[in-house]
């Protein structure tokens, strides 16, 4: 499908120049911000490029401009670069004045540098827009009739297209009562399709429209006669619900319009999905629109972490509100310019903004769950937690068992507990992850291998942690791999030079570990075997305060430290490392895709 890979608004309300550029891969966009920072006039920007007849000067110019100049550039433009399919890139300007749309341009090719760029006519314009299904769903003014419209539209007319109006008066009269008949069994159809959604976010809940019996009024005052209605078994009348569930319906009114429409690109837009809605129902409508996202490209501004792609950052954008004064000779008087800009992430002042903006919580997990991963210490957990939420999955219970000799008695000390237990609603699943060095080694053998008949009233399977080709060396070659061997080797480096910098200790060269680790002789010995030797060679005199190796409790200490700086989540040069780093090494997020699922290593049974 095509989509939108870059914004550009210029003198729109609160915005006098702001540029997003959209990675199309990803088809959720967040914005975020404090209030009035210009998130929904963002989305309205986008709003009026695709409904020019929206537009209203005084309202969408910046007030500062109408009022203290009379220059040219004083009404809004919006330029939006579209990729295609074919990877090109068509770009649509639309400039307002005074009155209303004043012109649209369009280029083909447009960010192309040794093609030729061709400059689209007014039809070619007019027939690429229309390839466009676009919804704007708003924080206020929520309008019923628009979407029973909507829906007539974009569902009524593609199933019953036979039906529509056409010929002399008794024909029009005779597709007129077709339709109207039609029209009942299309929307208590829709209602049926779409009660089994409203279900998973509470079970009594329901929705249908109420069509009356008398209904004679031609197709453009069907929406008036048109009651829609949420049924969870207490008064009907929408408008006698909480605003949460309203909006709600609307919201999933729309997955059940877009979700019919086939042949055309959708562009889906949400202000703050997040207003009104509790914890739990907002989580289930972010799993929801992340399941939309697959097929349909989405914009939405939020105030809430969890409509927040928050560990790695991709297409979410924090906008803040600048003001100033501008002194206009012509007007003879200062006006307040209020400007929404785009925060920059690698900037040290954005880290700290998008930080303070997510409000960063700890998540602890102690309570045995019915599938949980058991690892030996804080830093695999840490390392392993951190990753799950950076590739967007719901996390396990996942327990640190402080050592590897001590997994055998947390093992032991469940097995007992579980036994105990006369009426348990489930056989806890136990995936035990262990360094593959000689202490995690000795530990699987006593644990019995990979799928342990030891024990009785827990189901365990064994394994040892890979390194970050997805590889685990056989015993044979004695490795010494951690789970620092998982992570990307960038990242790693990021955070131990990060480690260096803070004992004044000279950074270790991030090519040097590339071109090395992937060798057998050193990749077998482990990542951090390696940065120890090239610490050491950076720094020959004072090298050996640190280790990353030796065998005494100083080495976790410094592994400690370094798992301290991985934290994803805010962390935008970490977020970079890792987006780049993914496609290289696929075999990490398979590995991460594998534990979090227990039927990749235990049958469905409980």
């Amino acid at each position: 499908m095509d989509k939108i890979s870059r914004i550009v608004v210029k003198r729109f309300r609160s915005i006098i120049d702001l540029e997003i550029n959209l990675n199309v891969e990803n088809n959720y966009m967040s914005l975020c911000g404090e209030n009035n920072s210009g998130k929904t006039n963002t989305l309205r920007a986008l709003d009026i490029f695709f409904n020019p007849d929206k537009y209203i000067a005084e309202n969408d110019s910046p007030y500062h401009k109408i009022e203290g100049t009379r220059g040219g550039a004083v009404f809004p433009e919006i330029l939006i670069d579209f990729e295609t399919t074919q990877k090109q890139t068509i770009r649509i300007i639309r400039k307002f004045d005074k009155r209303g749309l004043e012109h649209t341009v369009g280029i083909k090719n447009a960010r192309a540098k040794k093609i030729e760029r061709i400059k689209m006519t007014e039809k070619e314009i007019k027939e690429y827009l229309d390839s466009f299904s676009f919804f704007f769903i708003e924080s206020i003014n929520i309008s019923t009739p628009q979407v029973i419209n909507n829906i007539i539209d974009d569902i009524y007319d593609l199933e019953y297209a036979k039906s529509q109006f056409r010929g002399a008066k008794k024909e029009l009269k005779d597709a007129f009562d077709k339709y109207v008949e039609g029209l009942d069994s299309i929307l208590q159809q829709l209602a049926d399709e779409i009660n089994p959604k409203f279900k998973e976010y509470k079970e009594n809940w329901g929705v249908g429209f109420d069509i009356p019996n008398d209904i004679k009024k031609f197709r453009d005052l069907i929406t008036d006669d048109i009651d829609f209605y949420i049924n969870d078994r207490s008064n009907k009348r929408i408008d006698g619900k909480g605003a949460g569930l309203q909006r709600l319906a609307h919201i999933l009114l729309h997955f059940k319009i877009i979700e019919k429409i086939k042949n055309k690109n959708v562009i889906f837009l949400i202000d703050e999905p997040d207003v009104y809605l509790h914890e739990g129902l907002q989580k289930k409508l972010y799993r929801d629109l992340k399941q939309l996202g697959k097929h349909v490209q989405t914009f939405v501004t939020t105030h809430s972490q969890i409509f927040i792609d928050t560990y790695r950052l991709e297409n979410v954008y924090l906008l803040e509100l600048q003001i100033s004064s501008q002194y206009f000779k012509r007007r003879k008087r200062d006006y307040s310019i209020l400007e929404t800009k785009l925060v920059n992430f690698n900037e040290d002042t954005g880290k700290e903004k998008i930080r303070e903006y997510l409000g960063i919580s700890i998540e602890d997990y102690e309570v045995l769950q019915q599938y949980n991963i058991l690892v030996e210490g804080e830093t695999d957990k840490k390392y392993i937690h951190e990753l799950i939420k950076y590739f967007d999955y719901e996390a396990p219970n996942i327990i640190a068992a402080h050592g590897a000799d001590k997994i055998i008695g947390y093992l032991e000390f469940y097995d007992s507990y579980y036994r105990n237990i006369k009426q348990k609603s489930y056989k806890p699943k136990i995936l035990v992850i262990l360094d593959n060095d000689l202490k995690g080694r000795e530990v699987f053998k006593k644990i019995g291998g990979t799928k342990s008949g030891k024990y009785k009233h827990i189901n365990v399977f064994c394994m040892f942690v890979p390194n970050f080709l997805g590889e685990i060396t056989e015993e044979k070659f004695q490795p010494d791999l951690q789970i620092e061997d998982l992570l990307y080797p960038k990242v790693l480096v990021f955070l131990v030079n990060q480690l260096l910098k803070k004992k004044d200790l000279k950074s270790i060269n991030e090519k040097d570990v590339i071109d090395k680790i992937e060798k057998p002789a050193h990749k077998n010995k482990g990542i951090l075997y390696l940065v120890e030797n090239l610490k050491n060679d950076k720094n020959p005199d004072d090298g050996q305060t640190i280790s990353f190796t030796n065998s005494s409790g100083s080495s976790d200490q410094i592994k400690t430290g370094i798992v301290g700086s991985f934290n994803i989540m805010g962390n935008p040069k970490l977020a970079e490392l890792l987006n780049e780093e993914k496609e290289k090494y696929v075999e990490v997020e398979k590995f991460i895709n594998r534990i979090i699922n227990s039927s990749t290593y235990f049958s469905d049974e409980i």
